[in-house]
């Protein structure tokens, strides 16, 4: 690649070889062959999140949330020997 100065009002004129021209090309296939692998992978998760789904039992109905009350404790325990806290 080439730049060369085109006057003194700080414009250049950019030159491109053919070794550049080829790279350029093929930067440009890798990305379109990543981009088309990568629409593949999702088209691939997407048919397998619905699979997933058709096998998942449906939700109960006309429950909005979970019914199931717990109740939680905290006993503590503390031992004294001879009056004294060790």
């Amino acid at each position: 690649m080439y730049v060369l100065p085109l006057g003194g009002d700080g414009l250049f004129k950019l030159t491109l070889l053919q070794e550049d021209v080829l790279r350029l090309v093929e930067l440009s296939e890798d990305h379109r062959r990543e981009r088309r692998e990568r629409l593949r992978e999702i088209a691939w998760e997407r048919e397998e999140s619905e699979r997933m789904s058709e096998r998942l039992p449906p939700p109960p109905v006309g429950r909005k949330y979970d019914e199931r009350i717990v109740y939680e404790r905290d006993y503590v325990h503390e031992q004294r020997r001879n009056g004294r806290h060790r």
